[in-house]
């Protein structure tokens, strides 16, 4: 085990920070590389680190849900990027939708 790496199971780790939110940045460093991973294919480039860290805020804060029975976390990380880069996405195209208009109405010969 490296200096300053907690040991044992996702869910391990997870159960332990319910009273020491410290070990839950374990979890960060198991499978930071897998979720940016992820979300560098689905993400405008400039926005993987903060969908990354949505990610692991929202896992943070949604610990408690967690089914330990599970050793691995993975998969339920990957359930939330999920849905932060879902919500990205609407995002964006609501952004991009809200610009357009503005273009139009501004810029338009007709108004």
């Amino acid at each position: 085990m490296q200096p300053g790496r907690a040991s044992g199971t996702d869910a391990d780790l997870i159960a332990r920070s319910f009273t020491a939110p410290e070990h839950f940045a374990e979890i960060y460093r198991r499978h930071r590389v897998a979720i940016t991973t992820h979300a560098t294919s689905r993400v405008k480039r400039q926005r993987i680190k903060d969908v990354v860290a949505d990610v692991f805020v929202t896992a943070l804060k949604n610990r408690r849900t967690y089914d330990l029975g599970e050793a691995n976390c993975l998969p339920w990380l990957y359930g939330i990027a999920r849905n932060v880069i879902r919500h990205e996405h609407r995002w964006w195209r609501s952004e991009e939708r809200r610009v357009g208009k503005e273009c139009r109405s501004r810029w338009s010969p007709y108004h």
